[in-house]
């Protein structure tokens, strides 16, 4: 099930961020609109992100235990 509004936000998320990827949108909006953290290993898309997505998290952060 695809949440309310994700194509337009993504599309507007990844303007305003200035995302090389619209599908690197799509899944940073998805998390955000589901209220979940999402983990990458992409620092291409973290640094690209910086501070504007705190629900995104490098993976090797992750506190495997």
């Amino acid at each position: 099930m695809t949440p309310p509004d994700l194509y337009p936000r993504a599309f507007a998320f990844a303007c305003d961020d200035k995302l090389p990827s619209i599908c690197d949108s799509l899944y940073v909006v998805a998390a955000q609109l589901m209220e979940v953290e999402l983990w990458t290993a992409d620092r291409r898309l973290l640094l690209a992100l910086g501070s504007g997505a705190p629900w995104v998290h490098f993976l090797g952060d992750y506190p495997f235990d």
